[in-house]
């Protein structure tokens, strides 16, 4: 596949200075306006949840 029909992928993440994104299943701060953000800039796309592609990613 050459770039020019390569799939966009976009990454956003929130993760604290030890590269922790949540814990016990929950987020580790709550932002309104990131979440808003997130919402606003993911909304009707597929989004990919971390704890099931994880290892994928490593």
């Amino acid at each position: 596949m050459d770039q020019s029909s390569s799939p966009l992928i976009t990454l956003i993440v929130a993760a604290g200075e030890d590269d922790a994104i949540g814990q016990d299943n929950a987020l580790l701060w709550k932002l309104p306006q990131d979440m808003r953000f997130f919402k606003n800039t993911t909304w009707g796309m597929p989004v990919a949840n971390y704890s099931l592609c994880s290892y994928a990613v490593e």
